[in-house]
């Protein structure tokens, strides 16, 4: 494949059960994005929804406009951008748990920007579009009928394993079964 690397890395199977407890005891919730992220910047410690969503573009303020009869999405550009290796700090909601196991890990291997935790509701599918860095897939959930693709290439990602995705392609992701699918993805930086 030439998007797509399986990478030979530890599994974390406490990670949705960890992600279980602290959304039922109300520590973290997910957001509009269906996004968590698990580490922040230097002077946000506590705040878990800073590094959700796109950092540069400003979804909230989205607009349609008519072209020729066609419907278009106008996305503005936020006024102050944050970047990826803003993202410095263990958020302190997820200190002793699983994913802080998970993010020591991933900081020795790789040079990381944000991790989050990114929810695919059922029968859902992502704009097309590129990332300005390739991303690391580590699904926690997922079933028959999830699938990301990257290009002309197509891919299930099981539970439990490590992909390194190049993300700076063209791709989206589709979760076409009736259950939520749940990655961590780590965001790379240079």
């Amino acid at each position: 494949m030439k998007y797509f690397e399986q990478l030979a890395f530890p599994t974390f199977p406490n990670l949705l059960s960890d992600l279980n407890i602290l959304i039922n005891n109300g520590v973290v919730k997910w957001g509009k994005n269906k996004q968590i992220c698990i580490n922040t910047t230097a002077d946000a410690i506590d705040n878990y929804e800073l590094g959700t969503g796109s950092l540069d573009h400003d979804w909230s303020n989205s607009y349609t406009v008519i072209d020729n009869g066609i419907s278009k999405i106008v996305v503005p550009k936020k006024e102050v951008p944050l970047s990826d290796r803003d993202f410095i700090n263990l958020c302190s909601q997820f200190r002793n748990t699983e994913f802080e196991n998970f993010y020591n890990f991933s900081k020795t291997q790789f040079n990381i920007g944000r991790i989050r935790i990114m929810k695919s509701e059922p029968k859902t599918c992502l704009s097309w579009h590129f990332d300005h860095s390739s991303r690391i897939h580590y699904p926690v959930t997922t079933q028959e009928g999830c699938f990301m693709v990257i290009r002309d290439e197509v891919l299930h990602m099981p539970t439990d394993t490590w992909w390194l995705t190049n993300t700076t392609e063209l791709h989206t992701a589709f979760n076409a079964s009736k259950e939520s699918r749940i990655h961590l993805v780590i965001c790379l930086v240079d």
